[in-house]
């Protein structure tokens, strides 16, 4: 059970997913709200993960949204083994 004293929603606690032609995923924004990180930094991260080329193609998909002022911008979809490598990065050692 989350902690009071954080003063996180359970929204903010559990990141959203969706089913993509039968493959749960998430998005990069949900990442970044889950782990209290700015979404540019969550975008540059994943940008900068060293996997194989193959391995992204798989696991983070480009896409977009529209933000509170109409502006299309840029996030990822990724899939859950996606979101596996790029959390440990942010839970891991420093």
């Amino acid at each position: 059970m989350a902690d009071a004293t954080l003063g996180a929603s359970v929204a903010t606690l559990t990141p959203q997913l969706a089913v993509i032609d039968g493959t749960i995923t998430t998005t990069s924004n949900q990442i970044a709200d889950h782990f209290g990180k700015r979404h540019d930094l969550v975008l540059r991260a994943i940008r900068n993960l060293e996997c194989s080329d193959d391995f992204r193609l798989r696991n983070f998909a480009e896409s977009s949204y529209v933000n509170a002022q109409g502006k299309e911008q840029p996030c990822y979809r990724m899939t859950r083994d996606g979101f596996v490598f790029l959390a440990m990065g942010f839970t891991g050692k420093n």
